[in-house]
């Protein structure tokens, strides 16, 4: 979708290259997830010019570092024995957890990183429990059953608490218009003086907008939304 912004189907405002116009100032950045505006920063790891999305960058994370782990402790026989080996994953898979339901209250961003990151961690320790310490027998495959199941449970109801309980996001600075954003639009806008050309309507819409985005975005917002 664009906003509509001309009843005149002929406008340059209304076409193909108003579209692509619209749909590139809009678009976030494919590892972000988020937009990249400085209201966003909690929600969002900076390198330069890279914006990565905190959640999935500490989640992996602590997934690749709990396998090296995983794997060093194999190789070096550290796992302890048959009935030590699968009830201490267990616990620490649960310990390792617990941090993501504190989260949604505490926002403070490297919190936020280190509970992803042990939930990373939560997530693979459990996965070698269910699939690698339980062992594979008639009663270990109704234990390793049960085991997705509560797992599956505790996903749907931890996502239904973070859904309920995190703050949302308020932006004040009119993304994609924020100051944090003008490279981004300026580099859109020259893209498109190539595209349609400086003298188009559009292009000289696009310049306004991009220059004097408090008069025109409320309108632009209305329409998209």
């Amino acid at each position: 979708m664009y906003p509509n912004l001309d009843t005149n189907e002929d406008s340059d405002l209304n076409s193909e290259d108003a579209r692509w116009y619209f749909k590139q100032i809009f678009l976030q950045a494919r590892l972000a997830h988020h937009p990249v505006c400085k209201c966003y920063d909690k929600h969002l790891l900076r390198f330069g010019r890279l914006h990565l999305c905190l959640g999935c960058t500490s989640l992996s994370l602590g997934v690749l570092l709990s396998i090296v782990v995983c794997i060093l402790s194999a190789h070096a026989n550290l796992l302890g024995d048959a009935v030590i080996y699968p009830v201490g994953l267990f616990s620490i898979g649960l310990v390792l957890f617990v941090p993501t339901l504190f989260q949604p209250f505490y926002q403070h961003k490297l919190f936020k990183i280190i509970s992803r990151g042990l939930l990373g961690c939560s997530i693979v320790t459990l996965f070698v429990f269910v699939f690698l310490a339980i062992p594979w027998s008639t009663g270990g495959m109704v234990l390793k059953g049960s085991a997705i199941g509560v797992f599956a449970i505790v996903l749907k109801l931890t996502l239904m608490h973070r859904k309920k309980y995190t703050p949302p996001v308020l932006c004040a600075c009119n993304y994609p218009f924020c100051e944090s954003n003008q490279a981004h639009l300026q580099h859109v806008l020259n893209l498109l003086e190539r595209r349609a050309g400086s003298g188009s309507e559009l292009f000289r819409y696009a310049r306004d907008l991009t220059n004097n985005p408090d008069k025109l975005f409320s309108t632009v917002r209305q329409q998209i939304h």
